[in-house]
């Protein structure tokens, strides 16, 4: 892939499916033996996410008001979908030719991905500013014993713009750290393939009809425009959309929540 400047970019990645993982894929891909070798490996990597998942997803009820697992009914991963996990190396940046961006700005497709990594390099653009201005990019220092939970456009989708999707980036790696190579596992979460993508009832999501009456029923925030579309036509259409130029990568969301109406 390119960089924003149009320089190729600086990272190599492996996807490995969860459909193949717990066995339910039609066609299962072949994979290379330091994938398979280590039998157990992936999997039990695979089985802490989906926990660490589930945990996420029910706080995220929780504040929105939701029922219980509505999150987790469309992305259960015991049916076909796009989730994989990725196995990614950034090169080290032994030159100043080197200190450029790894992996363009971007937002992810799925509704949430965990990240696990050591090195530093990953930014976001903050609220409001300018893509093009290289000081909008802030970084996400790696914690110990920490996940990066990003959430991802389908949370947009369902969520009628209030949870974020935010542009990110891969850079180099910060100070001495640059010198080395950066790996990261990234655990990218995506509904189920015939999950529906219309925006969710109930809780303190905006309707429709708060749409109109905030002024902002534009479809690229506030997700009026899916129809009837599943998570795999979904996912297709935008791929297209990006692929053709009628669309860009952006932040997206960050809608106020639905006001709560207090009796008194």
């Amino acid at each position: 892939m390119k960089t924003e400047t149009g320089a190729p970019d600086r990272c190599e990645f492996y996807n490995v499916s969860q459909d193949d993982l717990l066995g339910q894929s039609s066609a299962p891909r072949s994979n290379p033996e330091p994938i398979t070798a280590p039998t157990h490996l992936l999997p039990s990597y695979l089985k802490h996410g989906q926990f660490v998942l589930t945990h996420v997803l029910r706080s995220l009820e929780s504040q929105l008001e939701l029922p219980p697992n509505i999150f987790w009914d469309l992305q259960e991963p015991n049916r076909a979908s796009g989730t994989i996990l990725r196995l990614i190396r950034y090169a080290p940046s032994l030159t100043s030719a080197d200190m450029r961006t790894g992996l363009l700005p971007h937002t992810d497709f799925g509704s949430v991905t965990l990240l696990a990594n050591v090195l530093g390099g990953l930014q976001v653009l903050l609220p409001d500013s300018d893509p093009e201005d290289e000081t909008s990019c802030q970084w996400v220092r790696p914690q110990p014993g920490c996940l990066i939970v990003n959430m991802g456009d389908a949370m947009v989708e369902w969520t009628g713009g209030v949870l974020r999707s935010n542009m990110h980036r891969v850079n180099y790696a910060p100070g001495d750290q640059r010198y080395v190579d950066r790996y990261t596992i990234a655990m990218l979460v995506r509904p189920y393939k015939e999950a529906p993508m219309t925006r969710l009832q109930g809780g303190r999501i905006p309707t429709l009809e708060d749409d109109q009456y905030e002024g902002s029923g534009s479809t690229d925030d506030n997700t009026n425009s899916v129809g009837n579309l599943t998570a795999y036509e979904w996912e297709l259409k935008k791929a297209m959309s990006l692929k053709e130029g009628t669309d860009c990568a952006r932040s997206r969301g960050d809608r106020q929540l639905k006001l709560k109406l207090l009796v008194v």
